[in-house]
């Protein structure tokens, strides 16, 4: 039924641009070989026959003007003859404009009736033509050179690391995914949740609104909707929990332990923090960042605790030596800032040329990458054709300054 669909949407694109691209040529072409347009040569046209009709009325009236001359008044009977003879003439040359005019104007009318004829036979088969091929056969050329040619450039660039390893370092601690998950609160050390449909039972706390995230990078804190939080503090003198459970039953939260670590985030993934948590931003410009349209990270680092979500389980993936993961790129959480990652040519051509998947996958071979089990519509904006349209091109530019 897929397939179907879009072989219809793909006649619809065809047909309309055939239309729009027809009209255009002959519009440009009528333009072009007609300097005049028929109401000009209309306008024309009335006004000349407007000139012929003054001129003969003015014969009449002095022909009427000469018969009432008295025949004895020869001088004044030879004054209105000569003016009668020159108004004649003047009106022979306005006949004579009229009609030619109007010749032209009937030349013009043929000429567009023979111009209509020459669209059908013409510029529709031109364009017809066209569109099928900018339509159809474009788009799989084009994602013929990308499979067979780029891809496989692409593939043998050497991977991408933001961090060297430290092997004395902090080793970043991580709790799969549950749909519920009970995070305890140390003095001092407040935890903040998103606002809405998340639910917070708590004991042994005490809860305040937090406007922003972060004031000094307010547009990461409001793309990624980390406004309007809920701030948790630890009572003293008492054992302080929050279970924070998902608003989906098919979304599970995860927490990441930095531990003095880093780890690069897809912030509208993040459900939760605490603790200290510092955050800030990288710009790599990596043919393989710029293949996947992420040439900016959001770096979060501390010793805080993260908390974030994904659909139908979160989960935590550490290659060892030799060993290397590839997975779709809308399945990555968040990595290890020092990750050693690159992009790999899909293997399913047919389902790329199709627009169902990605024409990289994500290969992973160092360091660890938090990850989600599917991609459903929870973290997808719905709506009319329109908006749909307006969230693709700002997922587009979030994708791309790594929110």
């Amino acid at each position: 039924m897929d397939f179907l669909r879009d072989i219809g949407r793909r006649l619809l694109m065809v047909a309309l641009f055939t239309v729009l691209f027809a009209g255009g040529l002959y519009l440009l072409d009528t333009v072009r070989q007609s300097p005049v347009s028929l109401t000009e040569l209309q306008n024309m046209l009335d006004w000349r026959q407007q000139v012929c009709r003054r001129l003969h009325d003015r014969v009449l009236q002095c022909r009427k003007e000469l018969a009432a001359i008295p025949f004895f008044r020869a001088d004044l009977r030879v004054l209105k003859n000569a003016e009668i003879s020159s108004l004649e003439m003047m009106y022979d040359e306005a006949l004579r404009e009229y009609r030619t005019a109007r010749q032209t104007l009937e030349k013009a009318r043929s000429s567009m009736k023979a111009k209509t004829e020459i669209f059908r036979t013409k510029y529709l088969v031109s364009a017809l033509l066209t569109g099928i091929f900018a339509l159809v056969i474009l788009p799989f050329c084009l994602k013929l050179l990308m499979y067979c040619i780029i891809g496989p450039l692409v593939e043998k660039l050497p991977p991408v690391r933001l961090d060297k390893p430290d092997p004395a370092g902090p080793e970043i601690g991580f709790v799969p995914g549950e749909t519920a998950l009970d995070v305890e609160l140390a003095p001092g050390a407040p935890l903040w949740l998103r606002s809405g449909d998340w639910g917070k039972r708590r004991t042994g706390v005490s809860a305040r609104t937090r406007l922003m995230w972060s004031w000094r990078y307010p547009l990461i804190t409001i793309s990624a909707g980390l406004c309007e939080l809920v701030e948790f503090t630890a009572e003293p003198g008492k054992r302080a929990v929050v279970t924070v459970t998902s608003p989906e039953p098919d979304v599970f939260i995860g927490r990441i332990d930095l531990n003095g670590g880093s780890v690069v985030i897809r912030p509208r993934f993040l459900a939760g923090f605490s603790g200290e948590v510092q955050i800030s931003t990288r710009w790599n410009f990596h043919l393989h960042n710029i293949f996947s349209c992420r040439v900016r990270q959001i770096v979060l680092s501390g010793t805080g605790t993260l908390l974030i979500a994904g659909e139908w389980g979160v989960d935590a993936a550490r290659p060892e030596n030799g060993q290397e993961w590839r997975m779709e790129e809308n399945l990555l959480l968040a990595y290890s800032s020092d990750a050693e990652y690159s992009l790999c040519r899909t293997e399913t051509f047919w389902h790329y040329f199709r627009g169902k998947t990605a024409l990289f996958d994500r290969r992973m071979e160092k360091g660890i990458f938090f990850t989600r089990h599917n991609s459903s519509t929870v973290f997808r904006p719905g709506g009319s054709l329109p908006e749909r349209i307006a969230n693709a091109l700002l997922n587009s530019i979030g994708g791309l300054l790594g929110f």
